[in-house]
């Protein structure tokens, strides 16, 4: 009896759908309902198979969109939108809409550089640029990525890690255009989840899943525009200090698209230590380095960025300017942006300002046990350039261990090419003092 209630169901259902076809779609419903409200032949309720019946179909067709969603829509729908975004170019959100203050010192040679690099007509390298803290490395690579053609696609995203590189693979795939669906599907894929303070379990995951879809869209960018895109990715050190790891797979990543010319992965950094995890491993042959210093920049433009960011303009404070510039910052970003406008704007005030400075300096350098007379002062003192290499640090009695210590406290500057000079010019001042050993 059931079986006969279920087949009657099914042949009135399926003559629903045969009169939906017979009928113009305006008059087909109610043939359907005519169907399906006979009652079957041994007057038993079918309601509950009726409710199944949907349920299921409902079920199967729901499978089978999802299944073509993951597989065909969804993946495509992701490739459009990065080469989307790449084509309009795209600076990350916590950068959108601001100014560059250091911007208002031209560095023509640089930016010339920096667009080219960042806008090869081909390429089997990738990127990494560098530059001490306050160099103007990061703005000068936003205003390059800034800087489209005046014809064809932008071509280069600037993604800033920012303080929160745990979460580095998701922000990637929002800011280059993901939809909230694949993000939902990269993390179940991945096998990701989220611990009680938010943060991601595993942002390697995060990363690994997006790596196809991203050289999928480079792959199609450039048979559309016959050139590379180009990925920058800023504050690199933020990502090894939460996982190397995941700063290493980044980099095959960055050598393995390469390969295929197709995509230019940019690194950019301060921290020289963490170039140096990354020069050990092999993909580092694929690698080009281009070092950011504000050498570029003379004493001239620095006072007249200071004068002009400060509001200076009188005599004294242009006096007092000059005298910051030529003792204590030169033209460092990071030193000149912590002058203070009322603080700092007579001679007098600078100079107090330079002593307390430099006694900073001297307190930290004799908790390290560097003394009055010690070898590395008079070395830095004489060396050309005021620059040391690694095997005159050990002449002169620092160890690696000790030349790390003084890099973190920012009295010493590594440089690519394994050589260390002083981080700041009252710096300079304090290492001429303490030469002497009756200092």
């Amino acid at each position: 009896g059931e079986f006969v209630a279920m087949r009657s169901s099914w042949l009135r259902v399926s003559g629903g759908a045969a009169a939906f076809c017979r009928f113009p779609p305006r008059t087909a419903w109610p043939q359907v309902r005519a169907f399906a409200d006979v009652p079957p032949a041994n007057g038993k309720p079918i309601h509950w198979f009726r409710k199944r019946l949907w349920l299921t179909g409902a079920m199967a067709v729901g499978t089978v969109g999802c299944v073509l969603y993951v597989s065909h829509v969804g993946p495509w729908i992701t490739e459009h939108n990065i080469v989307d975004t790449f084509e309009k170019g795209g600076i990350s959100s916590q950068w959108h809409g601001r100014k560059d203050s250091t911007a208002l010192i031209p560095r023509p040679e640089l930016h010339n550089r920096l667009v080219r690099s960042l806008r090869p007509a081909c390429t089997d390298t990738y990127i990494t640029i560098v530059g001490d803290r306050g160099s103007g490395k990061s703005t000068s690579v936003r205003g390059a990525a800034r800087d489209a053609p005046s014809s064809g696609p932008n071509g280069v995203v600037y993604f800033d890690v920012g303080s929160r590189p745990q979460l580095f693979g998701f922000s990637l795939c929002t800011a280059l255009g993901c939809n909230d669906t694949m993000l939902q599907i990269f993390k179940r894929w991945a096998g990701v989840k989220e611990d009680h303070t938010g943060r991601l379990a595993d942002p390697q995951a995060a990363w690994l899943m997006f790596e196809e879809p991203l050289l999928s869209a480079a792959d199609a960018f450039r048979k559309k525009h016959g050139r590379p895109m180009t990925l920058v990715i800023d504050n690199v050190q933020n990502i090894y200090k939460h996982s190397p790891r995941l700063l290493f797979n980044i980099q095959e990543f960055a050598k393995d698209a390469a390969d295929t010319g197709n995509l230019v992965v940019v690194f950019v950094g301060s921290d020289y230590s963490v170039m140096q995890h990354m020069k050990a491993r092999s993909e580092w042959s694929r690698c080009k380095v281009i070092e950011v210093t504000p050498n570029d920049i003379s004493d001239q433009q620095a006072v007249t960025y200071l004068t002009s960011k400060l509001g200076w303009k009188s005599n004294a404070q242009v006096a007092a300017a000059e005298y910051i510039v030529k003792h204590i910052t030169g033209p460092h970003f990071a030193q000149l942006n912590v002058v203070e406008q009322d603080a700092h704007d007579t001679i007098a005030k600078a100079k107090q300002w330079e002593k307390e400075l430099q006694d900073d300096i001297k307190v930290a350098l004799a908790d390290l046990k560097l003394i009055p007379g010690h070898g590395l002062f008079k070395r830095m003192v004489e060396a050309p350039g005021k620059r040391l290499t690694k095997e005159q640090l050990r002449a002169a009695g620092v160890t690696g261990e000790l030349q790390a210590e003084l890099v973190l406290k920012n009295i010493l500057t590594e440089h690519p090419n394994s050589t260390v000079t002083c981080a700041e010019r009252y710096i300079e001042r304090v290492f001429e003092q303490l030469s002497v050993k009756n200092s």
